[in-house]
């Protein structure tokens, strides 16, 4: 069950959202085979991308929706955390790449791509440095 305000996960049989506080209404009844908006509640019809209600994209919604989705950047996030291990510019652009997409997921993988490339990339200078 979902907030209707704010769309945090709550608790079967929570009275208020532990979030921000608004009143849950208890769901007596609910037809098999209707969706609802976990943002806003508003009932979601077939084909529906976005949600008329609240204007919260239905891809957004959930962790089942999520999961029916395929990850198309997964190649780039593999080859970017290679590449970001070893420190080299390739990683960079990978990060950037992952950065650039508009799917959730990629962009915090290439925040980390980033992160673990520059990361290295002074490692291993460090390592030249005091190695000679």
């Amino acid at each position: 069950m979902f907030c209707p305000k704010c769309g945090v996960e709550t608790k079967e049989g929570d009275r208020f959202c532990s979030s921000c506080g608004a009143t849950i209404e208890p769901i007596t009844e609910i037809e098999v085979g209707k969706r609802f908006c976990s943002k806003c509640g508003a009932e979601l019809r077939e084909g529906d991308n976005v949600c008329s209600s609240c204007g919260t994209r239905i891809g957004e919604l959930g962790i089942e929706k999520a999961a029916e989705e395929k990850y198309p950047h997964l190649l780039a996030t593999i080859l970017g955390y290679i590449f970001g291990f070893l420190g080299g510019w390739i990683g960079i652009a990978f990060g950037i790449y992952l950065l650039t997409r508009e799917h959730p997921r990629a962009k915090f993988h290439g925040k980390i791509v980033l992160a673990l490339t520059l990361f290295m990339i002074v490692f291993w200078i460090l390592v030249i440095i005091l190695g000679s």
